[in-house]
């Protein structure tokens, strides 16, 4: 995936400062069979305020589908 690119992601680990994630679809386009890209949403990127106070465990959880945009 190439910067600007809207993915979908299942969360695979959540850690305290980071989420591990599977990439399944690339501008709403599934990934062909054996394709496999891996992607990290960071603490500091989950949200514009309060970036501090943000747990991962709260916000994340295995297997949760996420859209995210690539920086």
């Amino acid at each position: 995936p190439k910067e600007g690119c809207e993915v979908y992601a299942r969360v695979d680990k959540v850690e305290d400062r980071f989420v591990r994630v599977k990439i399944l679809a690339i501008n709403e386009k599934p990934l062909p069979g054996n394709t496999q890209f891996t992607g990290m949403i960071f603490k500091e990127n989950v949200r514009d305020y309060d970036r501090d106070g943000i747990m991962m465990h709260k916000c994340f959880v295995p297997n949760d589908i996420v859209k995210a945009r690539v920086i």
